[in-house]
């Protein structure tokens, strides 16, 4: 028991010790989102395509503020 109670002493400095990240004040949050275990594949890393249909999303919400229409957004390779 005493051995936990070390543990979790451990992991409260370890996360209160973490750098203050300092965020842009000219900029705001867009979007929020938390994946699932279906975004995930058997490893735990998150699906491109699911970060790509977030991103696809965060990218209608400022036109949105804007038009009383719908948006459609393009997410793809361009050739040149």
């Amino acid at each position: 028991m005493g051995g936990n109670l070390e543990r979790e002493q451990a992991q409260i400095v370890t996360l209160s010790a973490r750098p203050t990240v300092h965020l842009p004040t000219d900029k705001g949050l867009v979007l929020k989102g938390i994946p699932m275990r279906a975004g995930c594949n058997a490893n735990g890393d998150l699906f491109g395509g699911w970060v790509m249909a977030q991103v696809s999303m965060a990218g209608t919400v400022i036109p949105a503020r804007y038009t009383n229409t719908g948006q459609l957004t393009f997410t793809g390779a361009l050739r040149s």
